[in-house]
């Protein structure tokens, strides 16, 4: 993920019903729509920056390109992660890739603490 459409004006024009005219065709379009709609309005770009820099250095270090990602995903059929700090992580784009925007079971074990709350998604 990247962060560059994480802009309270963008946000603001999309909550209007103003859709600019880049993200029509958009190959990305729905899920630049999620992640910049699940935004809180008073999270800055700036607030992403260590993640930003560790994203780069482990490009820089291994060579392998890596990206931020989602833990709760925000284009998921079960629920909707923000975008804030403490719901990204940097992980190799690949996995990225291949977990697209599906809640694995790993997950959903470190979201909840009671096992029946666990079985209600299964």
């Amino acid at each position: 993920m990247s962060v560059w459409f994480i802009r309270p004006k963008l946000r603001e024009m999309l909550i209007r019903g103003d859709e600019p005219n880049w993200l029509r065709n958009h190959k990305r379009r729905d899920y630049i729509l999620a992640a910049c709609l699940s935004a809180p309005p008073w999270v800055r770009q700036s607030d992403f920056r260590t993640l930003i820099e560790e994203r780069n250095f482990k490009r820089f270090s291994t060579g392998v390109p890596h990206v931020i990602d989602h833990v709760i995903p925000v284009t998921c059929d079960l629920v909707c992660g923000l975008t804030v700090p403490w719901n990204m992580r940097v992980i190799d784009a690949k996995l990225n890739a291949r977990k697209s925007n599906k809640l694995h079971l790993a997950f959903q074990a470190e979201m909840f603490d009671q096992p029946e709350q666990l079985r209600l998604l299964s």
